[in-house]
């Protein structure tokens, strides 16, 4: 409507009636306050209306709104458009009127005008006084909306920068007001307690780098325009100000002031994360500016300007360190991404090391980026120092990751190991020997070593070859002597013995990930299946570590194969006297999956002779198959077939994964073992052939035997396929398809007798379950129809 013209001057009207007072004393009212409050939340309503465009706009009617939002801040801002370029849709806008008399300038008076009037009230001092003036209700009524105003108006001002001309924002007056309203924030930790709400002073200090954040977040056409910014509101040099008192305290207990980015709790942890948050964004813009303008500069040609980015750079590092080191996730993990940028820049340094000479190697790079006016990388080992001490839990940490508080301290750690990652690809030298340095500090025995450093430590070593190239990683690391020599001290050392069940878990995954070594140091083997298989793992007392073992030691036997050979007798009587005992050392089904699977590849892939497998296999088997017999004939089987089902259908599947180990080329006298799997699933099946867990198992384990026994899988194929045709239903009916389609392809003509009998009832099965669910879709549309009429009806009716 306003560009329109249709009301000529809204916002002069809201400012005349909502913030004119006719008191001559202009004493602060509660009537006074509800104006002022109206008037803000006006503002708000109508900032979100004519920049949000996207709120409430369709797709058809965006453009037009878009349009017209774009009309009515131009007027606020004083603008006209001159000429529209019919081709590109461009348009060039002049101003109408000077900047400082356009409505933006009026409205950034009235809030700067509101600030000032109730910037007290959120001072500590102050409302102290104010309340001890009058202590009643009114009074304290006065106080909260005061500081309510306040920060309304600081949080509506910090809207309209991202939109208004810099000139009215950029000015003594008002960047001392938003400054002096981010150093105010309170105090934190037991005095105020951060998971209290924020007091005025720190709602004021959020909302003043909220206002930073948006003057750092305009588009700025030309070289250096970012530079300039920053260098006007010296925002670096502010902070690092406040950090340079001693302690965050003054001697009457009360916080200094400003920011204090080093004790933790000195101020407001809130007020902290959002200064982090502040020099995030301020160092990647300022990263950009040196990537994109300055980083192809040398240190002997140096003009003010550069000397200026160099300068902030050295600042902004400074802060980032601050924030990076700070012991709480939120603050730290605020500058994670300034960190992940600081890696592009490493890696442009790097170009730039190329560009000027290709035969150069790591150590002449480094002489080359040490004489840089500015170096992401001369600030990379400190930042290794910082991201590994951020990367170890705290003392007391549970390691529950289901937990809210515990899966965010994951999180934030996996940012750092991305960090890591990226900066291995960069310069795996130096990382190496970061790593070795940090291993080589832990204290010893590593069986008392503190949890934290020794599960920071085991996390460098196993993602370190997620950076390193060629890919894949970890063959190309095992090729270093150096990395070798740590995993050959690691595997020598005591650290399976350590108490804490993440570090034991984190040791096995590196041992199976960097599993190729053991083939050349077959010493190590013997302890590391112990520890794996005893009980500071299969048998360990907490399920975690159990699970976690049962997969990583299928994982190290597929991996080592026929190396595996030395220890099959031990590892299979192992595994099955823990499998034969599960009340001691329960196991959860998935996890048993794993282990016969283990088994299996332990008796087919590692070499054994042929007696040797029929010999294990027949003892693996025998007690497996007389529990599947003892299940069977119990009375409560018909009585309960869910439970028995499930138990019955676990145990079928246990063995089809025993028979993983065995290939196409399955000798017969073991053959003639795994046949028996076929007889008792086939049972199994009998008995509870409507039971869907059971039907599935069995599909699979007839699979397998396709693989294993070829065409002495056929004579028994008729039983199975007319009690899976009969009882299956439209969430299997696809998987007795796809048996039926392996046995064709497999077998042929050779397999005609054994389907014969079946194709004309799977045929009638199909139909019968595509007129089921034809005839219930039916029905379902036919009552929606008919509720869709009453409704109508109703309607109507009620009209």
């Amino acid at each position: 409507e306003n560009s329109q013209s249709s009301w000529m001057n809204p916002f002069d009207d809201l400012i005349q009636h909502l913030l004119t007072s006719t008191d001559t004393n202009n004493t602060p009212t509660i009537q006074k306050m509800i104006k002022e409050d109206i008037y803000l939340r006006t503002l708000d309503a109508i900032h979100d209306e004519i920049v949000n465009t996207t709120t409430n706009s369709t797709r058809t009617t965006a453009p037009m709104m878009m349009m017209n939002d774009t009309n009515i801040k131009d007027v606020i801002r004083g603008l006209s458009v001159a000429f529209t370029n019919q081709i590109t849709g461009e348009s060039k806008v002049t101003p109408t009127l000077p900047v400082q008399d356009t409505v933006s300038a009026r409205l950034i008076s009235s809030l700067i005008s509101l600030l000032q009037a109730y910037r007290p009230y959120c001072n500590e001092d102050e409302s102290n006084n104010i309340q001890q003036q009058q202590q009643n209700n009114t009074t304290r009524l006065l106080l909260k909306m005061g500081q309510s105003i306040a920060v309304q108006s600081l949080n509506m001002l910090s809207k309209f920068i991202s939109w208004v001309d810099l000139s009215l924002v950029l000015n003594d007056v008002i960047l001392s007001y938003l400054w002096d309203c981010l150093h105010s924030a309170g105090i934190g930790g037991d005095d105020v307690g951060q998971e209290e709400e924020a007091d005025g002073n720190t709602k004021l200090s959020i909302a003043a780098s909220k206002c930073f954040n948006e003057l750092l977040s305009r588009g700025m056409e030309g070289c250096g325009r970012k530079i300039d910014l920053l260098v006007r509101l010296n925002l670096f040099q502010e902070l690092l100000a406040c950090q340079e008192q001693d302690g965050g305290l003054t001697t009457e207990g009360r916080k200094r002031r400003g920011v204090d980015l080093k004790t933790v709790d000195a101020t407001h942890i809130e007020a902290v994360i959002a200064v982090a948050e502040l020099v995030n964004l301020a160092g990647i813009e300022l990263l950009s500016e040196w990537d994109d303008n300055f980083l192809s500069c040398s240190s002997s040609n140096m003009d003010q300007v550069l000397l200026s980015t160099v300068s902030l750079l050295d600042q902004m590092m400074k802060s980032f360190f601050l924030c990076l080191s700070y012991d709480d996730i939120d603050v730290s993990g605020a500058v994670v991404p300034l960190a992940l940028r600081l890696t592009v820049t490493m890696g442009k340094e790097l170009d730039k090391c190329k560009a000027a000479d290709n035969n150069q190697d790591d150590s002449n790079n480094i002489q080359f980026l040490s004489s840089l006016p500015f170096s992401a990388f001369n600030h990379l080992p400190r930042l290794l120092s910082t991201i590994y001490i951020q990367m170890r839990y705290p003392a007391d940490f549970e390691f529950d990751f289901e937990e809210d508080e515990d899966a965010e301290e994951e999180l934030y750690r996996a940012e750092l190991r991305k960090f890591y990652r990226r900066v291995v690809s960069l310069y795996p030298d130096l990382c190496l020997s970061f790593l070795g340095n940090t291993l080589s500090s832990l204290s010893t025995p590593l069986s008392t070593t503190p949890t934290s450093d020794m599960e920071a430590s085991l996390r460098l070593l196993y993602h370190h070859c997620e950076g390193i190239r060629p890919p894949p990683g970890t063959k190309t690391i095992l090729r270093n002597e150096t990395f070798r020599s740590l995993l050959v001290a690691l595997h020598s050392s005591d650290v399976s013995h350590h108490s804490h069940r993440e570090v034991l878990m984190l040791y096995y995954d590196v041992a199976t990930r960097y599993s190729s070594l053991l083939k050349d140091h077959p010493q190590l083997m013997p302890s590391l299946l112990d520890s794996m298989s005893g009980v500071r793992g299969l048998q360990h007392p907490h399920p975690k570590v159990r699970s976690r073992s049962c997969y990583l030691l299928l994982k190290l036997v597929k991996d080592m194969g026929q190396n595996m050979r030395p220890y099959v007798e031990t590892a299979v009587g192992g595994i099955q006297s823990l499998i034969s005992n599960p009340t001691a050392f329960p196991i959860q089904p998935d996890d048993t999956l794993y282990l016969f699977e283990t088994i299996g590849l332990l008796l087919g892939k590692t070499g054994l002779s042929v007696p040797d497998q029929r010999r294990y296999l027949t003892a693996v088997m025998t007690p497996h198959v007389q529990s599947i017999n003892n299940v069977l004939q119990s009375p409560n089987l018909r009585r309960d077939p869910d439970e028995y089902g499930t138990i019955l259908s676990s145990s079928v599947a246990a063995l089809a994964y025993l028979s993983k180990g065995f290939t196409r080329q399955t000798p017969p006298e073991i053959q003639e073992v795994l046949f028996e799997t076929v007889k008792i699933c086939l049972a199994v099946l009998q008995s509870l052939p409507e039971h869907e867990a059971v039907r599935n198992k069995c599909m699979v384990l007839l699979q397998r035997m396709i693989q294993c026994l070829k065409e002495g899988v056929l004579p028994s194929m008729p039983s199975f396929l007319a009690l899976l045709i009969e009882h299956c239903n439209a969430e299997d009916v696809l998987d007795v398809s796809q048996l039926l389609n392996q046995l064709c392809a497999k077998f042929g003509p050779i397999a005609v007798p054994a389907l014969d009998a079946a194709a004309l009832p799977f045929l009638r099965k199909c139909h019968s379950l595509v007129t089921t669910i034809s005839s219930s879709r039916n029905h379902h549309n036919d009552e929606s129809s008919c509720n869709d009429s009453n409704n109508g009806s109703g309607g109507g009716g009620a009209a």
